[in-house]
């Protein structure tokens, strides 16, 4: 058991090692970093702080290739979990200021959840990849609850860019994110001027991903500045991707509220092999009015997708509003 470490020393690193229990006490800030690689059952806990010093950046708390790991009520910076399973998160309190400084991130990962945790940070509050930064796999039976967002730019949440694609033609790898599971979340504000990186509710397929069984449930978003509510989006982004995604199939947005305000949001496919297909919202409300495909109040030839402000584009197949 390593109780109340002072991460100041040995240049602010200290790696965990399976069994461990850290505990950070509360009240106090420590500068440095928790580093859990190729551990099992691992506690990281406590009411203090882990802090990046001054003009520099990095993570808080790393996961990397372990299994069974439980960080929790901690205040700190950027969470990734990389090849790992069993993880969990509670409670946390994510802060990031330097550039490209995400929040929770999940990489060629499984069965992790992460609950009750507010991230205010300088990138993507939330983000599940496939095969990235040294990891290699699928990303599975994830769940994020009960949580609450506010990025500074890109997105509040962000699904399926990376993956393992070598060759858009020739896949040598088909990664695949499902089984994920995103409910209660607050979402504070989008800010973000790149029209490519919007969507507070982004799902975006790259890497010849295949990205299925999304649920999105309970969601507000009180406030989109600069940004708009939904991208639902197969393509191959140059600065990032080899190869575009080989699909988004099954996702549902159930009870989703938020305000008529911001950019048109954007679901559009990128071949007739590689499509957007099977998306339903349930109880969608914007800007105050549901938004279903019985509406009273819209025509006959009018899509419902034009009362949500959503541009449905090509190679998107059966999209529901009930």
């Amino acid at each position: 058991m390593i109780k109340g470490i002072l991460l100041s020393i040995v240049l602010g690193i200290v790696s965990a090692h399976s069994g461990d229990t850290i505990r950070l006490e509360a009240n106090q800030n420590y500068e440095g970093q928790i580093i859990v690689r190729d551990c099992e059952n691992v506690v990281i806990e406590g009411n203090g702080a882990t802090l990046i010093p001054k003009g520099g950046r990095g993570y808080g708390v790393e996961i990397a290739n372990s299994r069974y790991v439980t960080v929790r009520d901690l205040t700190t910076t950027q969470v990734p979990t990389g090849g790992s399973e069993h993880v969990l998160i509670d409670g946390i309190r994510c802060y990031t200021s330097y550039p490209w400084g995400d929040g929770l991130n999940i990489f060629a990962s499984s069965y992790v959840t992460i609950r009750n945790c507010y991230a205010e940070t300088s990138d993507d509050c939330f983000t599940v990849y496939a095969s990235r930064k040294g990891y290699h796999g699928h990303s599975r039976h994830i769940v994020l609850e009960d949580c609450t967002f506010l990025p500074k730019v890109a997105h509040p949440i962000f699904i399926g860019l990376h993956g393992a694609a070598s060759d858009e033609t020739h896949p040598t790898d088909i990664d695949t994110i499902e089984d994920v599971t995103i409910r209660r979340i607050h979402i504070l504000n989008q800010k973000e001027r790149q029209l490519d990186y919007q969507g507070c509710l982004a799902i975006v397929a790259g890497d010849n991903n295949v990205v299925k069984d999304i649920l999105f449930e309970d969601i507000t978003v009180d406030h989109i500045e600069t940004g708009s509510l939904l991208t639902l989006r197969i393509f191959k982004n140059e600065k990032y991707c080899q190869a575009p995604g080989r699909c988004i199939d099954n996702i549902t947005f159930r009870r989703v509220t938020a305000p008529d305000e911001g950019n048109i949001s954007l679901i559009h496919g990128y071949s007739d092999d590689r499509k957007v297909s099977n998306i339903t919202f349930e109880d969608l409300v914007i800007g105050g009015e549901h938004i279903y495909d019985a509406m009273p109040t819209k025509p006959k030839w009018y899509k419902t997708a034009d009362f949500a402000r959503f541009v449905i584009g090509n190679y998107v197949e059966n999209i529901q509003f009930k």
